[in-house]
């Protein structure tokens, strides 16, 4: 439909948001981080992708410099972690370049941390995917993400999910909507809204959401919205940023940067 029908991202069907997310679990990843079974696991976040015929995981700069400072990165795969020796991981990230008035932390914050081909074949068996950066690598998806059409979503590991006598982190999902966007030194960055007041169920505090993804969903809506429904999801549903800070209480919302970093500035890296 060309017209457009507005809808509270609260009044979303659970059917959509179900089917949206179980489909972005295919490259979401939970990640916790440890030297041995009696340390405490750092929990983090990524997006399983592929970058030029690399397969690795998409996630915040910060996240892999404390990867790298530890023994193992285990990669929660169901409620079998899959362990990978930090040694044999690869990572690409920009170098720090300034800070921002609007964020606390240096910048940018993005790293592509790329699998040994053991690790990669085994996630592939148990049927996750790695998204394709290429594949979406237009100017096109800028436009999708500015558009008003559709709502966002962001997958991460929030601390508080940990249960570390387990070692094992439940993931989180919430749909939400983009609070402001803005570029410093040829990267971009988003502000994703979070409204903590009218939804009090979710965390307060969302550290151990570095590195997850940021998610565009586009979605059709009948006149009467009787009916949601994703048409595409290969072109309707796209990573479109990732996240690596937050802002205090109150008003708390998460920063990460946006399309451009990830497809243009991170891309030409690799």
């Amino acid at each position: 439909m060309d017209d457009l029908i507005g809808v509270n991202i609260r009044d979303l069907p659970q059917e959509l948001t179900k089917e949206v997310n179980t489909h972005i679990r295919l490259f979401a990843v939970t990640m916790l981080i440890a030297d041995n079974e009696d340390s405490r696991e750092i929990p983090c976040s990524g997006t399983l992708v592929s970058i030029k015929g690399n397969k690795g995981v998409l996630t915040a700069r910060h996240v892999w410099e404390e990867m790298s400072k530890h023994r193992y990165l285990l990669i929660m795969l169901g409620q079998i972690p899959h362990v990978i020796e930090v040694t044999l991981l690869n990572a690409i990230a920009p170098p720090i370049q300034s800070r921002s008035e609007r964020i606390s932390s240096d910048i940018p914050d993005l790293a592509f941390v790329i699998l040994p081909g053991p690790s990669v074949n085994h996630i592939e068996a148990i049927s996750k995917a790695f998204f394709s950066i290429d594949k979406r690598f237009d100017e096109q998806l800028t436009e999708f993400v500015r558009s008003p059409v559709g709502y966002f979503a962001l997958f991460g590991a929030p601390a508080e999910f940990v249960d570390h006598q387990r070692k094992s982190i439940r993931s989180f999902a919430y749909s939400t909507y983009l609070s402001e966007y803005f570029e410093s030194e040829g990267w971009d960055y988003q502000v994703m809204g979070l409204d903590l007041d009218k939804n009090p169920e979710i965390p307060k505090d969302f550290v151990g959401m570095s590195g997850g993804g940021v998610w565009k969903i586009k979605f059709f809506v009948s006149e009467d919205k009787t009916r949601f429904a994703v048409e595409n999801f290969t072109r309707d549903i796209a990573l479109v940023g990732v996240d690596f800070n937050q802002t205090d209480l109150p008003g708390r919302q998460l920063i990460g940067h946006g399309p451009v970093s990830i497809y243009k500035e991170l891309y030409r890296l690799i």
